[in-house]
């Protein structure tokens, strides 16, 4: 019995013996990683929940831009167990996204990717041959060049939307939404939209508008923490996010025939949306942007692509909107893939370092008032500027730029163009003939937008034919 005894507790010493020792290895490694750079400042995380009670839920990105005023252009912040690295510069954003691109191309392990359903979409992909061979078929259909030949469709439904807004004013956010839906069947499918409600556009929209909020990495963070929230039983209160997985998983198994960058493509829906409460909340701008048409492209005809070079303050609203209201004001998160040091800052292999776009875009440093709606802040001499304009950041960095942007960009000019040369955006009366004031309210997931707001969109001119318009919409 004393010999089992005694051998019992020569096993547990040295047990004891190797695992300490597995730790003091397990610490020296950390501080011999660690000594090549100081760790990342930032706000002092709570015990278990980090810095998630301190993060404004339906604005996170202002939130991060107040702690990168405290702390830096690259700090880290805590959600629960998870760490993310928050920069807050386009300088730092550029120095490492794009200069460094072969260590923070990857992505983030979004634990809500496969159980809402998005395992098929190659924005969130992680970094690899699988990655780059998908970029590859898609950049051979949306690069620069081929862009021009999607220009005819792109026209055609800038068209088409002016006509639906003036036969039906009251549903212009439907009318805004269903024309981006649009131009993207068409292009890439050659699929005409049913009157009314389509039903392959409602998958998407369903599928999209779900996974952009389970895979804004708050709320990843909190899936990753917490993995038995995706498995409650949906009837059980405080299932949200089993019940969002199952509702999206549906709409995204319907989508699998069709994997193509949905979402970013329908990021000129909500800038679309944002140039109409930009015109709204700014008459002098919307008057100024008509009144260069007018010059420049006349009475007797619509604006087209050749005019664009021509329609600098046009071009200059466009840039402001996409200032004022980025779509994806986080950028979808990147990852690294090995160890590195920047100015000091040691930043460890798996990283989830997020580009705070919104901050950088609203840097009062760049941009004066950076609240305001100001086209003007764009010229310099009297013409355009392009190195005061950033606003292209909004479609990413690096090799994980937005690879449909150039499509993205086209459509969202001419449909302003097209609405700036025959609509007037104006504020809807009250039953006392009052101008009804927008308070905006934007959405929060990977995407931002805002919410629906009263307007009403009339012709210019009290003489508009719809008859006629029709026959110059085929003019193409």
């Amino acid at each position: 019995m004393s010999s089992i005894f005694l051998t019992d507790i020569s096993s547990n010493v040295t047990v004891g013996a190797i695992v300490a020792g597995l730790i003091v290895l397990f610490k020296l490694a950390k501080a011999r990683r660690e000594s090549r750079g100081f760790p990342l400042p930032g706000p002092t995380p709570l015990p278990f929940v980090g810095n998630a009670l301190s993060i404004r839920a339906s604005e996170p990105w202002v939130t991060y831009a107040e702690w990168g005023s405290l702390y830096g252009d690259i700090f880290k912040t805590r959600m629960l167990s998870e760490d993310i690295i928050i920069i807050h510069s386009e300088q730092v954003a550029k120095a490492l996204l794009e200069h460094r691109s072969s260590v923070y191309s990857d992505r983030p392990h979004f634990t809500a990717r496969l159980p809402y359903g998005w395992g098929f979409h190659f924005a969130w992909e992680p970094y690899g041959e699988r990655w780059r061979l998908q970029r590859k078929l898609f950049h051979q259909f949306f690069r620069e060049e081929a862009a021009l030949e999607h220009r005819p469709i792109q026209l055609q439904k800038a068209r088409q939307l002016v006509l639906d807004l003036v036969n039906d004013p009251d549903n212009h956010r439907s009318h805004i939404q269903r024309h981006v839906d649009s131009v993207i069947m068409s292009i890439l499918y050659d699929y005409e939209l049913s009157p009314g409600r389509d039903h392959f556009v409602e998958l998407f929209e369903c599928g999209a508008t779900i996974a952009m909020e389970g895979l804004l990495p708050e709320n990843s963070a909190i899936i990753t923490t917490f993995p038995f929230v995706l498995n409650l039983p949906t009837w059980l209160p405080g299932s949200r996010f089993s019940r969002r997985a199952a509702l999206s998983k549906e709409c995204a198994d319907g989508m699998v025939s069709a994997p193509f960058e949905y979402s970013r493509k329908r990021e000129s829906t909500v800038s679309l949306y944002s140039f109409c409460l930009a015109m709204l909340q700014n008459l002098d701008v919307q008057k100024r942007a008509q009144a260069e048409i007018d010059e420049v492209v006349g009475l007797d005809r619509l604006p087209n692509f050749d005019d664009r070079p021509h329609l600098p303050y046009v071009e200059a609203v466009l840039r402001e909107t996409l200032r004022l209201y980025p779509v994806v004001p986080l950028a979808v998160a990147h990852a690294t893939v090995s160890d590195d040091v920047f100015e000091g800052y040691f930043i460890p292999k798996g990283s989830t370092v997020v580009p705070n776009i919104w901050a950088m875009l609203h840097n009062p440093d760049v941009y004066p008032e950076p609240h305001s709606f100001k086209p003007e802040r764009y010229f310099k001499d009297g013409k355009l500027d392009d190195e005061v304009s950033t606003s292209h950041i909004g479609y990413g960095f690096g090799r994980r730029i937005c690879p449909g942007r150039y499509t993205a960009d086209a459509s969202i000019w001419v449909a302003m163009v097209t609405i700036l040369s025959t609509l007037t955006v104006s504020k809807v009366l009250d039953d006392k003939g009052r101008e009804i004031d927008v308070d905006p309210k934007f959405t929060c997931g990977v995407t931002s937008g805002p919410l629906p707001f009263p307007c009403k969109l009339v012709p210019r001119r009290a003489d508009f034919d719809a008859e006629k318009f029709s026959g110059m919409m085929k003019d193409i």
